[in-house]
């Protein structure tokens, strides 16, 4: 009896832990994010960059980890947003001139009606989503080797689910729990059309080297961003993050126009407590087959 008051205490305490780390509806109201052209040419030195008005109500920011070295892009220009599309551009090497540089990066909504518009976080009553398409995760080769190219490294690490297309040609590395780390596979050999933004309809060429990441309820996500080659290589690479227009792009050389964008795949794993929940029931009947028996 003991048991099975202890078990039934458990599968209670796992089903209030399963209930609150998921949406408390299936329907959310959806978000589009537009971040504008801008030119920041400051990111470098104060790391942040700031969006106004990129939906009802709402501002963003986009900051680098305070432990980050700084961006050395010979193109700061580039730093900001095109075609509504946040734009990160950074060199290869740190300011030792050997280090690659990776940097950890986070994206902020906030209540734009607040104090000066980057008071609070936004928090509306209501469940919410939206969508980010990572995109132009390619390698440069143009003046490199093949075999020593720069390539573009995302690292996603927040709760979210993403999906690439069914002839993705990135490589999807999950070794680590709780992140998802994309870069291009060997059979991108040269720069895919995308720095400059995007719209619908794009290429399959294009939607091969892109993720979507559908964000719920969730007023900030955090990535981290890298450039990876071999000892001698150089180049200035791009990120661009499109804020819901090319979640549902088509592509133009595909008949129907359907990229082919496969089931989200959750980036951090079910929570312990699903697994709780589900030892549980899985000894209530062992205990019942028992009793039984």
């Amino acid at each position: 009896m003991k048991a099975k008051k202890f078990l039934a205490i458990a599968i209670c305490m796992a089903v209030l832990a399963v209930t609150a780390s998921l949406p408390t509806s299936s329907v959310a109201t959806p978000i589009l994010l537009d971040f504008g052209s801008t030119s920041d040419s400051a990111f470098n030195t104060d790391l942040e960059m700031r969006y106004s008005g990129v939906a009802t109500g709402i501002n963003a920011t986009l900051t680098a980890d305070a432990a980050f070295n700084g961006f050395n892009s010979n193109q700061n220009a580039n730093n900001g947003s095109v075609n509504g599309d946040i734009r990160v551009n950074m060199t290869f090497f740190e300011s030792d001139g050997t280090t690659p540089q990776s940097v950890a990066l986070t994206l902020k909504l906030w209540d734009a009606t607040d104090g000066d518009g980057y008071t609070s976080l936004y928090n509306p009553v209501g469940d919410y989503d939206y969508t980010l398409a990572f995109y132009d995760i390619d390698r440069d080769s143009n003046d490199q080797p093949v075999t020593n190219p720069s390539i573009d490294v995302v690292t996603l690490m927040d709760q979210g689910t993403y999906s690439v297309t069914a002839t993705t040609q990135l490589d999807i590395d999950t070794s680590v729990a709780g992140q998802a780390t994309f870069r291009p596979d060997a059979t991108v050999l040269d720069d895919v059309p995308g720095q400059g933004g995007l719209s619908s309809p794009i290429t399959q060429e294009q939607a091969n080297v892109m993720v979507l990441y559908n964000i719920m309820n969730s007023s900030s996500v955090s990535f981290i961003y890298g450039i990876e080659a071999e000892a001698g290589t150089n180049s200035v690479r791009n990120l661009l993050i499109d804020g819901g227009d090319l979640a549902n792009a088509t592509c133009s050389d595909v008949t129907g126009g359907d990229c082919g964008f496969e089931t989200p795949v959750n980036v951090v794993p079910i929570p312990g407590a699903v697994w709780l929940l589900g030892s549980g029931l899985m000894g209530m009947v062992a205990i019942r087959k028992k009793k039984r028996g």
